[in-house]
């Protein structure tokens, strides 16, 4: 696994991979798109799984009969992965599921001041962007663990570097480069990249990053080239 790698290396390996020229003069022209695409592959990426080496975890402090918190600085709403309460002193643990919905208060009703331990759900509360968490707790000594993934670091100018995999990056955005002019080539680029995916989410013991749609049940983000190749 290469990560660190410039930006400039990523465009010649890309042209490389699509047949392109690799006459820095010839390839001005789509020097700002193939940056662009990179950039946005390796968003997506990012966004698509829960990369074990990025992984960092930050502790909130548990207040009796507080409802809402404040995400860790770096870690935003959208990069938690997983949440975990704690009492401190204590070897119990639990998994927060994620979603609260208004058939909970009937069992401990917020609104009326309830509270109990441990918390066992949490959601994003839009109005505030806070993590809310039922029941509220009725102590102070316990922790709430956010886990979460480090942020991306830049990819724009040319000696910025990727935080992925430089050939995962590369390949993943080959297939959309060679999409609607080469759809075969497209195809292999494609086999290409889910073997490579595959061998770096063995080796991480990383996993496909689980969303929470409009209807509460989990779906997972597709990948272009994994999870399908768009018709021409």
């Amino acid at each position: 696994m290469a990560t660190g790698v410039q930006l400039s290396k990523l465009v010649k390996d890309l042209r490389a991979e699509c047949g392109h020229s690799l006459s820095v003069a010839q390839g001005q022209a789509t020097e700002e798109t193939l940056r662009y695409l990179l950039a946005r592959q390796q968003e997506e990426l990012y966004e698509g799984y829960e990369w074990a080496f990025l992984k960092i975890h930050r502790t909130i402090p548990a207040q009796a009969g507080e409802r809402y918190y404040n995400y860790p600085v770096d870690i935003p709403f959208e990069r938690v992965t997983h949440v975990w309460s704690h009492t401190k002193d204590s070897t119990d643990w639990f998994a927060l599921t994620k979603g609260i919905d208004p058939t909970m208060y009937a069992y401990i009703n917020s609104e009326k001041g309830q509270e109990s331990w441990p918390p066992r759900h949490w959601d994003h509360h839009a109005e505030t962007n806070q993590i809310e968490l039922w029941p509220m707790p009725d102590r102070d000594t316990g922790e709430v663990i956010v886990y979460g993934m480090r942020p991306l670091a830049p990819l724009l100018k040319s000696d910025d570097v990727c935080t992925l995999d430089d050939k995962l990056i590369v390949l993943f955005t080959a297939i959309e480069v060679l999409m609607k002019t080469a759809p075969k080539e497209a195809e292999i680029k494609s086999q290409k990249a889910q073997r490579v995916l595959q061998r770096l989410l063995a080796q991480q013991g990383s996993r496909k990053r689980m969303w929470t749609s409009l209807t509460g049940r989990p779906a997972a983000q597709p990948i272009v080239g994994l999870d399908f190749i768009p018709r021409l």
